[in-house]
């Protein structure tokens, strides 16, 4: 877990076990404490095994990340002592999401039974560390968004940017007002992100079929944000994307003359709007261009034309960029007088990807690129317990970019999300690592076929080879025991092409061992079904292989 990870250790540290745990909160933030633990069920009372204490800390060793060059309410420093009656911790931090953050620290140790002596600093790196739920498709469950919440928020993300698509009052009915029923759904999760220190950002799209001069239209729009900051909504997204290039409407070509002067307009006047209810309200602004090399007119106009205060999205080079770089923060910075917020198109597996499933980790980003963005929101999938492997991954990288471990960091969140299966697992879920940062996928398989190959002879396989067939037979015995899990729900269409490709396996296995040349037409049909099957899944090298191997 990236909060467990501390940045500094102020004195020696060691682990000690702790089977059982009842905390005893002290001070003025005992209530807070009390809430926090008790919604995850760990036991607080008068008198316990482990007291708790924070301290507000207004000094800059609490308020000021030096690596970042920023202020901050983030940072914490957790003291965990033994006593004669157990243990005490004691928490000074910088603020309301410094204390929630320890808490999560603290949590984390007492989930895996293993307390940490000695006192640790710690803070995240990015200011603005989220997801976005902006897929083409259907959206999330509204019970399943809390769950998200309260996952990414353990695990150091404090931003979530509502955008589904397919939510009809966020795109293609933008100037209606959400019913009774949908608004106090959106109320509810609100108030769970307040309670997690995870800001909500509502987000709208009016760009389809907006008229920028028509002021009806504006006083709706601005309606619609009203109606959302009644429930508690202080941070709002105005989403420009995925619209047409080229103004629709003779007055708009008229007063404006070209898109970008319409879309500056748009922005400072909703800014403008947004600031009259409340003066700390914040607004993020995804561009229609959205991607490139952040020195073309439109994004630099933009840029240079709406309010410093104003953030915007950006996807990097490509809409689904291979990697995220300094210099190329450094030349959107330089263009459009804005440090880029980066919308990342990871995992997202929508549109033409709808075969794909991201179940891998975040790669390609620059360990420096705190210094030179607002922040990363990642895309998730439809897939809603799918996307908490790989975005437990981003919210690793986003609160400590420069350790960052893709590879060990995947590990702990399948660990996290799949339990203590998560090593059988892992033998089907690294057929799925396939996404637009990953080129090398099926590691262990590419290693077991080349083994075999290097062997010269048949005769006596390697164990490379024939121990991962175990695993991979193994693996599809948990595959069909969960099957009713929702997890393995999302994932069916892939397990049921692993189960082929497993067939396959398992046929080559009994072939090579046996040279019977009547398996021959088992294992050629089967391999037809397996690449019939549109889900995608290892690559052209396991084709070649099959076919090398029963020649």
């Amino acid at each position: 877990m990236a909060i467990e990870n501390p940045k500094r250790i102020l004195s020696d540290c060691k682990e000690v076990d702790l089977y059982r745990c009842v905390i005893v909160p002290r001070g003025d933030d005992a209530d807070l404490m009390r809430a926090f633990f008790g919604a995850r069920q760990i036991e607080c009372a008068d008198s316990g095994n482990l007291s708790v204490v924070s301290r507000l800390c207004n000094t800059r060793d609490f308020t000021y990340i030096e690596e970042s060059r920023r202020v901050t309410q983030e940072k914490y420093r957790l003291d965990v002592r033994q006593t004669a009656d157990g243990f005490a911790a004691e928490i000074r931090h910088g603020g309301r999401r410094g204390l929630f953050y320890a808490l999560c620290d603290l949590y984390a140790q007492i989930e895996r039974q293993k307390l940490r002596l000695g006192e640790v600093e710690n803070y995240p790196l990015f200011a603005l560390r989220g997801y976005i739920e902006g897929f083409y498709g259907t959206p999330w469950l509204p019970e399943q968004r809390p769950e998200m919440l309260r996952l990414m928020a353990e695990h150091g993300m404090n931003a979530y940017f509502y955008a589904p698509k397919d939510d009809p009052y966020h795109r293609e009915r933008w100037q209606e007002p959400y019913p009774e029923k949908e608004l106090s759904a959106l109320a509810s999760l609100v108030r769970c992100a307040e309670e997690n220190c995870v800001g909500f950002w509502f987000c709208i799209a009016p760009g389809l079929d907006i008229r920028y001069t028509d002021e009806a239209q504006f006083a709706r729009l601005v309606d619609k944000c009203r109606q959302l900051f009644s429930v508690g909504v202080r941070c709002f997204g105005l989403l420009l994307d995925d619209i047409p290039d080229e103004l629709q409407y003779p007055q708009d070509i008229a007063r404006y003359g070209e898109t970008v002067n319409a879309h500056a307009d748009l922005v400072n006047r909703l800014f403008d709007a947004l600031r009259s209810f409340d003066a700390h309200a914040q607004l993020t602004v995804c561009p229609m261009q959205y991607h490139g090399k952040a020195d073309d007119y439109y994004i630099s106009k933009l840029g240079r034309s709406v309010a410093p205060e104003v953030r915007l999205f950006w996807t990097g080079r490509s809409i689904c960029s291979l990697e995220l770089t300094v210099p190329q923060a450094v030349v959107f910075a330089e263009h459009t007088l804005h440090r880029p917020l980066y919308w990342d198109n990871f995992p997202v597996n929508d549109a033409e990807m709808v075969h794909e499933m991201h179940l891998g980790y975040l790669a390609g980003r620059d360990p420096l690129l705190y210094r030179y963005s607002e922040g990363l929101i990642a895309n998730v999938m439809p897939q809603f317990h799918c996307s908490k492997i790989p975005l437990l991954t981003v919210a690793d990288y986003l609160w400590s970019p420069e350790t960052y471990d893709p590879l060990r960091s995947w590990e702990n969140a399948l660990r996290t999300v799949v339990g203590d299966d998560a090593q059988t697992f892992v033998f089907f879920a690294e057929h799925l690592l396939v996404s637009c940062l990953q080129t090398d996928i099926s590691p262990r398989m590419v290693e077991a076929i080349s083994s075999l190959q290097a062997a010269g002879s048949v005769k006596d396989m390697p164990l490379q080879f024939t121990g991962y067939v175990a695993h991979v037979r193994d693996c599809c015995a948990l595959l069909r025991e969960r099957k009713g899990d929702q997890l393995y729900k999302e994932l069916s269409p892939w397990i049921e092409k692993f189960f082929v490709f497993a067939d396959i396996l398992l046929l080559c296995e009994r072939f090579l061992a046996e040279k019977d040349t009547s398996l021959l037409p088992g294992i050629r049909e089967k391999l037809r079904l397996y690449e019939r099957l549109p889900e995608v899944m290892t690559d052209f090298a396991f084709r070649a292989a099959v076919e090398t191997l029963t020649r």
